[in-house]
């Protein structure tokens, strides 16, 4: 199978579990796809596309080792002048939105001002090996304050052999 193949089976396993379609009969379809390097997380990345029910989701897959390092919820708005949400209920909603490795250590949860978009929540983990932090690696979750739906994800982490 094509890489381009495994990538979208990936964000189509990906789109049935954040989209809660298990259980129904809504095939995703993949959508638009696009492929560029990313500065922030120095890798090639593919962002596909994928809509069922209305819905849709793009995910963010790492070219060469197929790791999904993100996933955003575009039909979402992005921020609020409202917030319903505190920093204790925006780090569980974080943490129920995707799994966080055993060696993170969380850094932060901020109301930040968007300007015309309003308010996001962003909640931040760092990875840390040893006491030593890992240079680049991060996980950082958007949360509209009003709606407390999570905007978007994103995980740039390394694996790394303890000595």
């Amino acid at each position: 199978m094509s890489q381009e193949k495994k990538i979208e089976e990936k964000v189509k396993k990906l789109a049935t579990k954040k989209l809660r379609l298990r259980g129904k009969r809504i095939a995703p379809e993949i959508g638009e796809k696009t492929s560029r390097w990313s500065p922030g997380l120095l890798r090639k990345i593919s962002e596909v596309e994928v809509r069922a029910a209305e819905q849709s989701i793009v995910a963010r897959i790492d070219e060469e080792t197929g790791e999904t390092v993100g996933w955003r919820y575009p039909g979402r708005t992005i921020g609020s002048k409202v917030v319903k949400l505190t920093e204790e209920e925006a780090i569980e909603i974080a943490k129920s939105e995707l799994e966080v490795p055993e060696d993170a250590v969380f850094e932060s949860v901020e109301l930040i001002d968007r300007g015309a978009v309003g308010l996001t929540f962003f909640v931040r983990w760092k990875h840390v090996v040893g006491g030593i932090p890992v240079e680049g690696d991060f996980i950082v979750v958007k949360i509209n304050p009003e709606t407390k739906a999570v905007i978007s994800t994103t995980k740039n982490w390394s694996v790394v052999k303890s000595a």
